[in-house]
């Protein structure tokens, strides 16, 4: 089984970033095979992508 989830965040200042919470949960039913997460300014242009 295939699960994907996409999640947008809008962080408008440094004290946002603290509210992200950026996680996924699992337990030993589910094995996570990639997990990718990008960054964006306040342009929209990526500055970052990041893969686990």
């Amino acid at each position: 089984m295939l699960i994907k989830q996409k999640r947008i965040v809008t962080v408008l200042n440094k004290f946002g970033a603290k509210s992200i919470k950026a996680s996924l949960f699992y337990d030993n039913t589910v094995d996570i095979k990639k997990l990718e997460a990008r960054i964006f300014n306040k342009e929209g242009q990526e500055i970052k992508k990041c893969y686990y």
